[in-house]
């Protein structure tokens, strides 16, 4: 196949979980008195991290260190919210299984990794609770590092599959994902049916945009 490296974001590329997202989102602001959390969605959408959810309903600059202790707090709020509870309505994308079997079929098939902004732990328990740990052979989460569009967690993940970045092909749902592969120089597709659709993904140029999961078979054998 065309790229020795699959990198693959989970919320909005491979499984819709926005729903539980928002929720546990919401749940933690009221945990640490900030309110539910209102227009909260359209940041769930663009794979923010919690630290922008915080800046957004506190109106305060969450990089800030007089701003560490009650961030923190809302972190763990999240993470006590979401972890019992994130397959409520998460579901897997139509075609999402299916086209990673395929792949995986294949003799010259990549190495497949997650290079997510969810901790590994979490990524694991959503890729086993849909379905899909069974297709993946990396699972890199943003734990201790900058999330996207950082590069970092890409390159974690290529670092556990002993394979130079440059071999790669990042997918994601966002700029986001697009940004990091442009900054850890690897290619980027972008799927329009998770996050953002096409007219937001096109002017950042991925290498290759996909309406569907399945579209991806024809890109790694181009």
């Amino acid at each position: 196949m065309k790229y020795q490296l699959l990198l693959l974001d989970l919320d909005g590329t491979l499984v819709d979980s926005f729903t539980d997202i928002e929720a546990s989102v919401a749940a933690a602001l009221r945990a640490i008195g900030l309110g539910d959390g209102e227009g909260l969605m359209p940041l769930v959408r663009r794979g923010a991290p919690l630290e922008e959810f915080y800046a957004h309903a506190s109106g305060r600059d969450a990089t800030h260190a007089a701003e560490a202790e009650r961030l923190a707090a809302f972190a763990r709020a999240y993470r006590e919210h979401y972890l019992p509870r994130c397959l409520q309505t998460t579901r897997a994308f139509p075609g999402v299984a299916d086209t990673l079997a395929a792949i995986r079929a294949r003799a010259d098939r990549p190495i497949i990794g997650i290079a997510t902004a969810k901790r590994s732990e979490t990524a694991r328990r959503v890729l086993e609770g849909t379905g899909l740990l069974a297709y993946i052979d990396v699972v890199a989460g943003s734990e201790g590092i900058p999330s996207k569009p950082d590069p970092a967690v890409l390159h974690r993940a290529a670092d556990e599959a002993r394979v130079d970045i440059r071999a790669a092909l990042m997918v994601g749902d966002t700029e986001r994902d697009v940004r990091a592969a442009r900054a850890a120089g690897c290619a980027a597709a972008a799927v329009t049916y998770g996050g953002l659709g096409e007219a937001e993904l096109r002017p950042h140029a991925p290498d290759y945009l996909l309406s569907e999961f399945a579209s991806l078979l024809g890109v790694l054998a181009a």
